[in-house]
């Protein structure tokens, strides 16, 4: 209220010096007390003069209040600082007359105050009641006339018009433009003295698709936001008033062009958009706000691969890839494309890898071919750039799977699916981006390199015979070093299957046979599962030998030289478990081990590895023929009983009869090939489906056995034959026609000659040799059950015919009548 009593006693002054134009404009401030700080000001730079002697001035005067205003924002003495008092006196200064009445609202006012060698505008604003406010002062009443020009009276001081960094700041509807332009290193470009003219919208980056906002937004987009927004400026100082009718060219700090036009009612446009407030002045330049963003052609086009990479935040990527020698991946080339797979920054951790590793680890996120989603297949296995300790040009794999929820889809027009992936054991982190028919995946962490088959296969338990395998036949390095194997990994079972093989194999003098073995197992050429035809392939291994692999309908098979024939699956492997990816090629897990023809075991060597000297010695001093036990030719099968099986007969004995001890040891050998006999832990495995046997030779075929029984040929007489067969849980041996309990099957053992050893729980005696004391005791027991009721029914018999003669002689029989 205080302040309204002053102000409606200016109005009234002004009103009465309206009417007197005698006195010059200092005369007026001077004899106006509520001027004196104005007055105070000019005296103080001695400016008096230019008021009383200079003709059609305009000048805007601040009364004391304005003044106030000014020492409460500003705690500083005005009159302490000459050079920034004449420039705001000077600001408030129009060399030339304007009447109030024809001021029009956006009209500029040229004043006296000069900066970057150019004299500052100021800006009138009128609303439809004729009230007028120059720059950000209100005018108080009407004009003061004065013999050299009018006095407008206004409330405060007028602001001095800042750098265009400034005035971006303090615009609301610049905002936008400011922090991109301080985010992009161009407000320093805005704070010089070059004079620039700046089209802005409120969102600079409207009409931008999401990936070119990311990418423009990014810290790591180098120039790219400072270019985009200096197509919004143009060099010089261009005012809404200063554009002609029509349509007219501009060139931009970008060497782009501008379409503005202008229409008869002075409408304007800018490539389109409308200007909605026109001449935002700055001491260096202007700014014009638009209705909505001009975005330049350039950033409309698809973003180079570098540029979408940066897009989706994947700076350290894009940093590690140029860093190591790979940053030509990310040049443009229109004849090699590739898939990326993208992890997020935090999970790119380099530490404890040396630079090699760090290399083939990049490569390994970068496929070989660009796979779009409809490309990609579950289950197979994509060729990265990566060739680490693959030799030659083989690359490393990387296993993809896709869901199969119908989601599989693909939009030509967005390019964007909504898609499952996983490549190895990592999914996607979102949707896949096209960018110079290159291919990006966002991953939701880092891949991993396949390791070594020694740090791989110890985390599967079921190898752990293999693994020890290895390190028992000194082969270790040889497959962890080689390049590019294709090993074949016997599980646990496999070697259970070999049964006494096994446990000659893994003896320590042993140790050269087992490297045959395992050598063999290791393929000197990559075969992955999906890239294996269906055919029979012969390739080479470690061992020299060829090993045969076969794909069926029915799966991956490896034949070895121990095969009756390509269908024996007592012997055959088939791959149960695919693919296992190692750095230096790729693992399939087997069922069966295979036998390389170079490596050559006895029935001597198995019974000694397990323990069977028993049996050694009756085979040695009967005099059997030395290839029963140390042939590697002929087909022997030895009917071995184990240890516990001879501490029940009287083996001493045994061995001090020539004769006996001849029949014996013929019986337990069978000059025939071992028959098709799969135990695993004690047990029948049934988990082999038996084929068919190939009768070329009756002895030379592994018989498939039954549960009604095979006969078989023994070394002692075609009378003395045994007969082997199927039991519930496994297998059985007995003597044929003889009432002697059979023998179950332990263990059992193939040689390399197609023989091999069968271990059994009992000792077999000939047929003419058996006793009752050679009968089991359930046979036994039946024999004298049955004895018994054979005497019972006798004796009943003899009772009754006794009987029936005493009645006859006393004449007890009826005679009838």
């Amino acid at each position: 209220m205080l302040l309204l009593i002053p102000l409606f006693g200016l109005q009234v002054a002004t009103q009465t010096l309206n009417q007197d134009t005698k006195k010059s404009i200092y005369e007026i401030i001077s004899t106006n007390n509520d001027f004196s700080s104005l007055d105070g000001y000019i005296k103080n730079l001695k400016m008096e003069g230019m008021f009383n002697s200079s003709s059609n001035i305009t000048f805007i005067a601040p009364t004391n209040s304005a003044f106030e205003k000014v020492v409460s924002y500003y705690p500083i003495d005005i009159y302490q600082d000459s050079r920034m008092t004449k420039e705001l006196l000077n600001y408030h200064i129009v060399p030339d007359t304007y009447d109030s009445d024809k001021l029009i609202n956006g009209q500029l006012l040229k004043t006296k105050y000069n900066v970057f060698d150019r004299y500052q505008m100021v800006k009138v604003y009128k609303n439809n009641d004729d009230d007028v406010s120059i720059g950000n002062s209100k005018v108080i009443g009407k004009q003061i006339n004065a013999s050299n020009g009018v006095i407008y009276v206004v409330d405060s001081l007028l602001n001095l018009p800042t750098t265009l960094d400034n005035v971006m700041h303090d615009e609301k509807q610049l905002k936008n433009f400011y922090e991109l332009s301080k985010q992009s290193g161009l407000l320093d470009y805005l704070s010089h003295s070059q004079i620039y003219t700046v089209f802005v919208s409120e969102d600079n980056l409207e009409g931008l698709d999401d990936l070119h906002k990311d990418f423009l937004t990014n810290p790591k987009s180098g120039s790219a936001l400072r270019h985009f927004l200096r197509h919004q400026i143009v060099e010089g100082l261009y005012y809404n008033q200063d554009f002609p009718n029509g349509d007219t060219k501009y060139e931009t700090a970008t060497k782009e062009s501008l379409t503005i036009s202008k229409d008869d009612k002075g409408n304007v446009k800018v490539n389109g958009a409308d200007i909605i407030k026109s001449d935002v002045l700055a001491s260096n330049g202007v700014v014009h706000i638009l209705s909505t963003s001009i975005p330049s052609k350039d950033i409309s086009k698809e973003l180079d691969l570098r540029d979408s990479l940066i897009a989706i935040n994947a700076t350290r990527f894009v940093s590690l890839l140029e860093n190591y020698g790979l940053g030509s991946f990310l040049k443009p080339d229109e004849d090699v494309t590739h898939t990326f797979l993208v992890p997020p920054n935090e999970a790119l951790d380099t530490d404890n890898l040396s630079h090699k590793e760090i290399e083939s680890w990049l490569k390994y996120h970068i496929l070989s071919s660009a796979y779009k989603p409809k490309d990609l297949v579950d289950g197979t296995f994509l060729k990265t750039m990566s060739n680490s300790r693959l030799g030659g040009s083989n690359r490393q794999r990387i296993l993809v799977r896709v869901n199969n929820d119908g989601s599989n889809s693909y939009d030509f027009h967005t390019q964007f699916s909504k898609l499952s992936v996983q490549f190895g054991n990592v999914g996607n982190a979102g949707d896949f981006i096209k960018s110079e028919n290159n291919i990006i995946y966002p991953l939701q962490n880092a891949l991993q390199l396949p390791r070594s088959v020694l740090q791989t296969l110890p985390t599967h338990l079921k190898f752990s015979s293999y693994i020890a395998s290895l390190y028992s036949s000194s082969m270790s390095k040889e497959i962890d070093q080689t390049k590019g194997l294709t090993v074949f990994a016997p599980n646990n079972d496999a070697f259970g299957r070999l049964g006494l093989l096994t446990n000659y194999l893994m003896q320590p003098y042993a140790q050269e046979q087992l490297a045959k073995v395992i050598s063999f197992h290791a393929a000197i050429e990559l075969f992955y599962s999906p890239e294996i035809e269906e055919r029979q392939y012969s390739v080479p291994t470690l061992s020299k030998e060829k090993i045969v692999i076969n794909k069926t309908q029915d799966g991956i098979f490896l034949i070895g030289a121990g095969a009756a024939s390509g269908e024996d699956t007592s012997v055959i492997g088939k791959a149960v478990q695919l693919d296992i990816l190692i750095d230096n090629g790729v693992v399939h897990e087997i069922d069966h081990i295979q036998i390389p023809s170079g490596l050559s075991v006895t029935n001597r060597q198995l019974l000694e590895a397990s323990n069977m000297q028993s049996m050694i010695n009756v085979i040695e001093k009967s005099e059997l023929p030395q290839e029963v036990l140390d042939g590697t030719k002929g087909f022997y099968t030895i009917i071995a009983p184990s240890e516990l099986a001879f501490s029940k007969i009287e083996l001493s004995k045994l061995l001090n009869d020539p004769e006996k001890l001849l029949r014996f040891a013929k019986l337990h050998v069978i000059p025939s090939y071992i028959p098709r006999m799969i135990m695993l832990n004690g047990k029948r495995d049934d988990s082999i489906v038996p084929s068919f046997s190939v009768e070329d030779n009756e002895n030379a075929i592994h018989k498939e056995l039954t549960f009604a029984g095979v006969d078989f040929d023994t070394l002692l007489s075609e009378d003395n034959k045994l007969v082997l067969r199927k039991t519930p849980l496994g297998y059985s041996v007995s003597v044929k026609g003889s009432l002697q309990e059979s023998g179950d099957v332990i263990e059992v053992g193939r040689v390399t000659s197609g023989g091999g050893v069968i271990k059994i729980n009992r000792c077999l005696m000939p047929y003419e040799d058996s006793s009752t004391g050679d009968l089991s005791g359930f046979t036994i027991a039946m024999i004298v059950i049955g004895s018994l009721i054979a005497l019972g029914i006798i004796g009943f018999l003899a009772y009754y015919i006794w009987r029936r003669y005493a009645e006859s002689r006393e004449g007890g029989v009826s005679l009838g009548t």
